[in-house]
């Protein structure tokens, strides 16, 4: 192959357009063209000068490099050299021409070996870079395989976890359910009570042949029973109603306390907390006392004070003038045997923090 010549700055230009420096093309490996060589001059037996192979006078082979051969001008005459036969220049051209040829041959193998040398070395790299990514590669999936078993083994652990977590969860509401239905009645007045309900009806029935009497209960008729309930609920509405008026103008924090269940042999109360202070904000409740009173319409079943509930509420944020979210407590063992459909609860010694004037 054979490129442009550039020799500024020792630099050339290969037949493929790339500029280099060394004696090798750095992006195909052609290697770089000799520089040809300039052209000689010589003088003819019959005296002419010539730079080619042969005389442009007489047609005779230029003789081999020798230096006798040589024309040198002396005083501006030229001197030449004897005679030789035409025959054995002739020879003598071709053997130096073969010679070149050969050796044009030679350099140019051995370029094309240096090339395919490095063609082999850049195929080796590459294979060798090949087999490096694909290591990489393997491994990479062997580690994501890995990873997804132990994701897969650990997912029922983690499982149970979050149904153990959610467990948790709820019966933290259920308590702070309880806790605020507690601490609704807690704060508010210790003296309120719902109004006193009606006396069951009793019918008496006396009965003198034996002289012994006997008295009967006479079951409730539902609509009256359903009236009265329906009653009890109004009742405690005005009076959560009543205790945020007197906690707003006394500045009081108050319990309002909005439902009592049973869950198995334990209470559970919920409600609201209120905070009647101007410039202060209930950030946490560190315990309380509950008066509880549960009924069946107008027969009382549990009437008990100062239930010590010492569970905190924490993370709260209740502003001046207005009430918490829904809050539970949870009192274990404290419910009554029988059912009951109408309850008075009142919160009082509550212990809480607060953050303002």
């Amino acid at each position: 192959m054979t490129g442009n010549d550039n020799n500024a700055g020792g630099t050339w230009v290969c037949s493929c357009g790339n500029t280099n420096t060394g004696k090798f093309c750095v992006k195909c490996g052609s290697p770089r063209p000799e520089e040809p060589a300039p052209p000689v001059e010589w003088v003819c037996t019959c005296g002419v000068r010539n730079t080619g192979k042969f005389c442009v006078k007489c047609g005779e082979a230029r003789p081999a490099s020798n230096p006798k051969n040589a024309s040198r001008p002396v005083n501006g005459m030229v001197t030449k050299p004897p005679r030789s036969n035409k025959p054995e220049a002739a020879e003598a051209a071709a053997r130096q021409e073969a010679e070149a040829h050969a050796a044009q041959e030679a350099a140019e193998r051995r370029a094309a070996a240096e090339a395919a040398a490095r063609q082999a070395a850049e195929a080796r790299l590459a294979q060798e870079a090949a087999a490096r990514k694909a290591a990489e590669e393997a491994a990479a999936r062997q580690a994501a395989e890995t990873r997804m078993a132990q994701e897969a083994s650990s997912a029922p652990v983690a499982k149970a976890n979050d149904n153990k977590g959610m467990l948790m969860k709820v019966a933290i509401g259920v308590l702070i359910l309880l806790l605020l239905i507690g601490a609704y009645f807690m704060f508010g007045k210790k003296k309120e009570t719902p109004p006193a309900p009606e006396p069951p009806k009793v019918e008496t029935k006396v009965e003198t042949k034996t002289e012994t009497k006997t008295e009967t209960e006479k079951p409730m008729d539902p609509a009256v029973k359903a009236e009265k309930i329906r009653k009890y609920a109004e009742a405690m509405k005005a009076a959560n109603a009543q205790k945020k008026e007197d906690a707003t103008k006394n500045e009081k924090f108050v319990f309002l306390a909005e439902d009592v269940r049973r869950t198995g042999n334990d209470l559970i109360v919920s409600g609201h907390f209120y905070n009647g202070r101007k410039n202060r904000t209930i950030i946490s409740i560190k315990s309380m006392e509950l008066d509880i009173v549960l009924r069946d319409v107008d027969k009382e079943l549990m009437n008990e004070k100062n239930i010590k509930y010492e569970n905190s509420f924490t993370g709260l944020n209740i502003k001046p003038h207005q009430e918490s979210q829904l809050m539970t407590a949870i009192l274990p063992g404290k419910a009554p045997s029988g059912e009951f459909n109408s309850f008075m609860v009142t919160a009082h010694d509550v212990r809480w923090e607060a953050v303002g004037d």
